[in-house]
Order: structure tokens, then C-alpha cells, then sequence
């Protein structure tokens, strides 16, 4: 019976610890093999994600079609949560991207 339960509990442990979150895709972009690390802007981005203590830079970027990113944290605004973003780091009029996010293709999270 003790035996039993010991291996509940190592099987629980485990489960308990495995990472079921979204996995980051190596994706190519805007002519570029490693968009994260050859686009200037986005690169930014990651790297003030990364060291954020304010909460502006919390969040996900979504690689979406046509080459347009999907940045879904305020950067600083105070009120907008996301932006369409072009491969030259332009925000996008949401008019020329579709009106709900797609969040299929993930390059970046640093949120649980």
C-alpha cells in the first residue's frame, strides 16, 4: 500500500511539473531565417521584454500572415494591449490585417 501511494506520488510530481505551455516556433519572416534575432525592432522588443519590471512589455508575439507580427503587450502605451506590427517594425492600421488575431505561429512569450 505505502508502495502504491509513493508511486501516485512521483507520478503526480512529474505531471505536476512537466511545462504545457505554448511552444516557441523557429519561424522565417520578412526574408530573414531568425526574425527574433535580424529584425533590429523586434529584437528590441524581445530584449526590453526580458528585463521588464514595469509590465509594459508582458505578453506574446504572434507571427500572422503575409509577414505582419501580431505583438500582443502594451509597449509602453498605457492602453492599447496589441499591435499589428510590418517586417519594418511600422504598426499596421488594423484595417489591413484581419480584426481578431490568429496567435497560431508563437516566436516569443514571456508570460506563464
Amino acid at each position: 500500500m505505502k508502495k502504491s501511494i509513493f508511486y501516485l506520488i512521483i507520478i503526480l510530481m512529474i505531471i505536476s511539473c512537466q511545462n504545457d505551455s505554448e511552444e516557441l516556433n523557429v519561424v522565417e519572416a520578412c526574408g530573414y531565417e531568425n526574425p527574433q534575432e535580424e529584425l533590429a525592432w523586434l529584437r528590441e522588443i524581445i530584449n526590453k521584454a526580458e528585463g521588464d519590471t514595469t509590465g509594459n512589455y508582458m505578453g506574446s508575439i504572434y507571427l500572422e500572415d503575409n509577414d505582419v507580427f501580431w505583438v500582443e503587450m502594451a509597449i509602453g502605451s498605457g492602453g492599447l494591449l496589441g499591435y499589428w506590427m510590418d517586417c519594418e517594425g511600422n504598426i499596421v492600421n488594423s484595417k489591413y490585417v484581419s480584426a481578431e488575431p490568429k496567435r497560431d505561429v508563437l516566436i516569443y512569450k514571456n508570460v506563464p
